[in-house]
């Protein structure tokens, strides 16, 4: 597991992408993926927590 980041797992395995929740017990949303929300919630829970913009990556 060593630098894998970025994806879901569950049942020590990665989660497959699931785009029709109707009737599905397992899975990844597509939202859960997307490189450009993760962005954005991290800077939203940034600005939460008042962390230093001087820290930002």
């Amino acid at each position: 597991m060593q630098g894998v980041t970025g994806r879901c797992f569950e049942d020590c395995a990665e989660s497959r992408p699931v785009t029709e929740w109707a009737g599905a017990v397992a899975g990844a949303a597509p939202y859960a993926l997307d490189r450009e929300n993760a962005a954005r919630l991290w800077a939203v829970s940034e600005d939460l927590v008042h962390w230093p913009s001087t820290l930002r990556a």
